[in-house]
C-alpha cells in the first residue's frame, strides 16, 4: 500500500527479525510432548501432504531434535509453512513463504548453511503438498528463499502441537527477472504473447511489477497484530483511521496481472492491473507501450494504487516494503 503524507524520520529502516503473532483460539489447548520413537526421520527426499492448520512432526539425519511442520496458509500457487523446533518456547519459529515449484533452502538452526530444502509441489483449497529433502551442512550450501522468524508463545505452542499425528506422509531481489504476473492477450497479435512478455519481463518495468506481484502474494497472510507492531516500528505512532489494519487490508493489492493490446505496426499496449478487496485499488496500475521492433518501452504511466508516482518512487517503495522482513511489508505506507 502506498500513501502520500509528511515524511517521518526513517533514513535507515531496520529489518524486523521477530514479529509478534496474535492467534485467537476459543479454548486453551494442552501441550503434547512427542516421543522420539514415534517420529519419522526424513533421511531422503520425502513428499508430505498436509491440510490447512495441520501439523507433521519429523527428525533429520544426525540430528536429535524433533521438528514440526505447521501449514499456516495456502494460496493458489503459494503457501506459508511454519517450522518449529522443540522445545518450541525456547526456539524461534521459522515461517517459510513458498511459491509453487521454487525450492527454499533453510537452516533449522538459523545458521548460514542450509540443512533442509522444501519445495511446494501443489496446492488445493485447504491443502498443500511439499517435497522435503535433508541437506548436509558439510556441503556449505547457503540458505535461500523467503523466510522470517516469529516470537514463540504459549498459545502458538498449543496450536502447533495439538494435532501432530493427524497428517499423512505421501529472497526476493529487485534485480530478479522471474516471471510472476499472469498475462492475457487480445486478438490481432502478430507476435506470440510469450515473445512480447519476454521483452517486457526483461525491462525495468516488467522486473519491478513481477517483484511487486511476488511481494503481494507473500504478504496476503498479514494479520492485525503483526501489522500494528510493524506500523508502530516505522511510523512511530499507532495506525488509526485510514491507516488502521481494516483499511490497509482493503487497499493493499493481493496480486498483479497484465493484458496486451495490439496497437498496429508491431506496437503493443501492456496494462498491469492490481487486484484487491477494494475497488479503489483494483484496476489499471501501470500502462506502457512496447515497440517490439526496437525493443523500447515508452509512454509509461502509473495509476490506481500507484497514482501520482513515477518509476523511481514506485521502485523505492518496493525496496522499502520488501526490506521489512515479515509478511506485512506491502501493507506499510511508503512516503515518497
Amino acid at each position: 500500500m502506498l500513501a502520500k503524507k509528511k515524511p517521518f524520520a526513517r533514513k535507515h529502516p531496520q529489518r524486523m527479525r521477530y514479529a509478534i503473532v496474535g492467534i485467537i483460539i476459543i479454548a486453551a489447548l494442552v501441550y503434547i510432548a512427542i516421543p522420539k520413537s514415534s517420529v519419522p526421520t526424513f533421511a531422503q527426499l520425502t513428499n508430505v501432504t498436509m491440510s490447512l492448520t495441520g501439523t507433521k512432526s519429523f527428525m533429520l539425519p544426525g540430528d536429535s531434535n524433533v521438528y514440526v511442520f505447521y501449514l499456516k496458509a495456502v494460496g493458489s500457487n503459494s503457501s506459508v509453512l511454519y517450522v518449529a523446533r522443540q522445545p518450541m518456547l525456547s526456539n524461534p519459529i521459522m515461517a517459510v513463504s513458498l511459491q509453487l515449484g521454487k525450492p527454499a533452502k533453510i537452516s533449522t538452526y538459523n545458521g548460514t548453511s542450509a540443512n533442509l530444502e522444501i519445495t511446494l509441489l501443489s496446492t488445493g483449497s485447504n491443502s498443500a503438498k511439499f517435497a522435503v529433502l535433508p541437506v548436509s551442512t558439510s556441503l556449505g550450501i547457503g540458505t535461500s528463499g523467503v523466510f522470517y522468524f516469529i516470537q514463540p508463545s504459549m498459545l502458538l505452542n498449543s496450536v502447533i502441537y495439538q494435532n501432530t499425528t493427524n497428517v499423512t506422509i505421501v529472497t526476493t531481489s529487485i534485480s530478479s527477472t522471474t516471471t510472476s504476473v499472469t498475462t492475457t492477450a487480445s486478438s490481432g497479435n502478430t507476435i506470440p504473447t510469450a515473445q512480447i512478455m519476454q521483452e517486457i519481463n526483461n525491462s525495468v518495468f516488467g522486473i519491478l511489477m513481477n517483484n511487486y506481484d511476488t511481494l503481494y502474494k507473500k504478504d496476503i497472510v498479514c494479520n492485525q497484530s503483526v501489522y500494528n507492531a510493524t506500523f508502530i516500528k516505522f511510523e512511530s505512532t499507532k495506525p488509526e483511521g485510514p491507516s488502521d489494519f481494516h483499511n490497509a487490508s482493503l487497499n493493499t493489492p493481493t496480486a498483479l496481472s497484465s493484458s496486451i493490446s495490439y496497437l498496429g505496426g508491431k506496437k503493443y499496449l501492456i496494462i498491469y492491473n492490481s487486484t484487491s478487496p477494494s475497488k479503489r485499488t483494483t484496476g489499471p496500475a501501470l500502462m506502457i507501450t512496447l515497440n517490439f521492433t526496437s525493443g523500447t518501452v515508452t509512454n509509461s504511466s502509473f495509476t490506481g494504487v500507484y497514482l501520482g508516482l513515477n518509476y523511481s518512487q514506485v521502485y523505492d517503495a518496493y525496496n522499502f516494503q520488501a526490506s521489512i522482513n515479515n509478511f506485512c511489508g506491502a501493507y506499510i505506507p511508503y512516503v515518497p
